[in-house]
């Protein structure tokens, strides 16, 4: 699975009007207040793109507390990027564009360097261990400064874990990905969250691929 999220039950669940109108309005989460600290830790970003946006709830928040000149959200799910076109429309909010679409078939649309930070959350829990150091790789290859992982996460191998609405989540194991795809551990940084039973999102983490103004060396992962 290359979207998040998707498949059975779960995919009901997100497509569900009424639940989706709460995840909009659920603006005072202390998860979305860390999300939107780490990403506001890249003082110079005017671009922002999230992976696994669903109606744009983060990207609304992040709309209200930064005003970047530009944000793009990208989910699988077409039902919540309909809902939150409408909603932003209604709300008169024009720096934002939805897209839907897989993402191993969308991102290879975004040009090298095109958004200065991309971002996700709660969304590459979704992403199969076989498919997450494409995915990763091109995050690296879109993002001009930065990247910020706010998922379930571990150190070691991936474990994976049935939960309800009968799909698969997995702790992957970021801090080793990017390490392969060539980022230095000086470029990475933890921000360990408060985990319950509900949400089992336990850290952020950043990485920083720009420092004043000069990007660093990647490798292509086109």
């Amino acid at each position: 699975m290359t979207g998040a999220p998707g498949g059975g039950e779960c995919t009901i669940k997100w497509r569900n009007r009424g639940w989706a109108l709460g995840c909009w309005a659920s603006l005072d989460l202390s998860r979305r207040a860390k999300l939107i600290e780490a990403l506001g830790r890249f003082r110079e970003a005017s671009s922002f793109l999230e992976l696994g946006c669903h109606v744009g709830s983060n990207l609304r928040l992040l709309a209200i507390a930064l005003g970047p000149e530009r944000l793009t959200g990208l989910d699988v799910n077409k039902d919540a990027i309909a809902l939150g076109q409408a909603l932003f429309t209604e709300e008169r909010v024009d720096n934002v564009t939805l897209e839907s679409g897989e993402f191993l078939s969308a991102l290879p649309r975004f040009p090298d360097d095109s958004e200065d930070v991309v971002f996700s959350c709660y969304a590459l829990a979704y992403v199969h261990p076989g498919d997450l150091a494409r995915v990763i790789g091109h995050m690296l290859r879109i993002a001009r400064l930065g990247l910020v992982v706010a998922e379930p996460q571990v150190r070691s191998a991936p474990d994976r874990r049935r939960v309800r609405h009968r799909t698969f989540e997995w702790n992957h194991d970021y801090w080793r990905t990017l390490r392969r795809l060539g980022i230095r551990s000086d470029q990475l940084r933890f921000t360990d969250l408060e985990v319950d039973e509900r949400h089992k999102m336990n850290a952020i983490l950043t990485v920083t691929l720009a420092t004043q103004g000069r990007a660093v060396q990647r490798r292509d992962q086109s």
